[in-house]
């Protein structure tokens, strides 16, 4: 039977967090066992021996954090460092906003264990300038039933409105790259 650590909960995302939820709930339902870990307790002060010794008990064949939630520094090593299987970053934000030097996303290009998947086609085209192919997957978002049908543009009621900026995200990521990295892509 196939086992996964999930890492569930980023304080405020609380839509990623439901994804993430659900999809351990996917995983259980598919016959995987799945340990859950919650974010906040990986990271906290004192946890570092704590989550290394439940994760290698548990021995699981994949590691998955959102958003690189639970990539993270144990024992001043970071997590895919430290189990050797499979760790996976599914990223649902652009990932050029966690291309900085210190960033897992960027520390870890180069281990072999260490893989990333985004919801968007171009975001792994962005990727290809850093990471090998064999390493990045295109995982798209998951739905439920609520989603799959969903209600007509003329019978909805908004709850919220969203604004954001506009940026200049491939400027951004290559200002990170560039500032962070002596030689540059």
């Amino acid at each position: 039977m196939p086992s996964v650590v999930i890492v569930i909960g980023e304080g405020s995302y609380r839509a990623l967090n439901a994804m993430t939820e659900r999809l351990a709930d996917a995983c259980e339902n598919l016959g995987a066992k799945v340990l859950r870990i919650d974010a906040d307790f990986v990271g906290a002060r004192g946890s570092d021996e704590r989550v290394i010794h439940d994760v290698e008990a548990f021995s699981p064949d994949l590691f998955i954090g959102m958003n690189l939630t639970g990539i993270t520094r144990l024992t001043g090593r970071w997590i895919p460092e430290v189990l050797r299987n499979p760790c996976l970053s599914w990223m649902v934000d652009h990932p050029a906003y966690y291309l900085s030097g210190g960033s897992p996303l960027y520390q870890l290009r180069n281990l072999p264990n260490y893989h990333v998947a985004c919801v968007d086609p171009a975001h792994l085209k962005f990727l290809e300038r850093f990471y090998p192919k064999d390493r990045l997957h295109f995982l798209p978002h998951a739905s439920v039933d609520p989603v799959a049908n969903p209600i007509g543009y003329e019978d909805r009621i908004p709850s919220a409105v969203m604004t954001a900026g506009l940026g200049n995200v491939q400027a951004l990521a290559e200002d990170a790259w560039n500032r962070d990295t002596p030689a540059g892509p």
